[in-house]
């Protein structure tokens, strides 16, 4: 799939940031990470591990469960693999889960990253959770974070839209009906009935010139059911035309989570030297 999908954003010219797993890549080799970077795409960090249990024992699975050694380690190393590969070095993460605590953030920090996407911007159906679409600087406690976050819709993604199990994953599939019912789409659960929620989703960060993060796995475009055929076909490509075909109408700027933070920092230092 990720072969396919770099491939087909290449033909597009649309761009994306591809967060990996730092073990993927070394045990898989970096051919894939290759075909990210000559598709004119970002490689971010995804942490070193996905399971941090696996790499300490126990059944403690988050970062958000460690103290600062784990988590400078997750982060610190998730990032060396990448050095010799990635041009100019890696500058974002996402971490697995998107779970993090204060001990994540510092490592973040000191690692000298420009952003993180670790928070679910769901105000939409969640209107007290308190976080935007727009990046911000992080604030756990009373430290404010020299990091870019970059909110996700932690919902409308591949796993709850069409693969998560009701029962197991109800808050997640309730979250995503709730939507389709408030904007009257409809909620099919395969590939193809994703498409129709994420083109609502771009609808209306267009009519509010907002952004929006679009989120898939390429692991989750594998999985095989009777509902559906191949979902990278059916799913990923015909978002990937419509965000190209709003671009070339001038309508949606496309950008990576580096850009994204760069445009982010630039405007907040325009807006410090004005009110200076």
């Amino acid at each position: 799939n990720y072969e396919r999908i770099c491939s087909f954003l290449k033909e597009n010219g649309v761009t994306a940031t591809f967060n990996v797993l730092g073990q993927m890549a070394e045990e898989r080799g970096f051919h894939f990470v290759r075909w990210m970077i000559e598709a004119g795409c970002e490689v971010a960090s995804h942490g070193y591990a996905h399971e941090m249990n696996l790499r300490y024992g126990g059944d403690l699975v988050y970062a958000g469960h460690y103290g600062p050694q784990e988590n400078r380690d997750q982060i610190t190393e998730g990032i060396r693999v990448f050095r010799d590969v990635v041009p100019g070095g890696v500058k974002g993460i996402r971490m697995p889960y998107g779970h993090f605590n204060e001990y994540t953030y510092d490592a973040i920090a000191e690692a000298g990253l420009t952003w993180a996407s670790n928070v679910g911007g769901d105000d939409f159906l969640f209107p007290d959770q308190g976080f935007g679409f727009q990046p911000f600087r992080m604030q756990l406690g009373e430290r404010i974070y020299p990091v870019v976050e970059i909110p996700l819709d932690s919902q409308t993604f591949d796993w709850p839209l069409w693969i998560a199990d009701e029962e197991a994953n109800g808050p997640m599939v309730r979250a995503i009906r709730s939507y389709c019912t408030s904007r009257s789409v409809p909620f099919k659960r395969t590939p193809a009935g994703g498409v129709e929620v994420w083109r609502q989703r771009i609808r209306e960060a267009v009519e509010n010139q907002s952004v929006f993060c679009l989120l898939t796995h390429p692991i989750n475009l594998a999985v095989k059911d009777d509902r559906w055929g191949d979902a990278v076909e059916e799913f990923l490509m015909p978002v990937i035309r419509f965000l190209a075909d709003y671009r070339d109408k001038g309508l949606i700027w496309i950008c990576t989570c580096t850009e994204m933070a760069m445009f982010y920092l630039d405007r907040m230092k325009g807006e410090e030297d004005a009110v200076g």
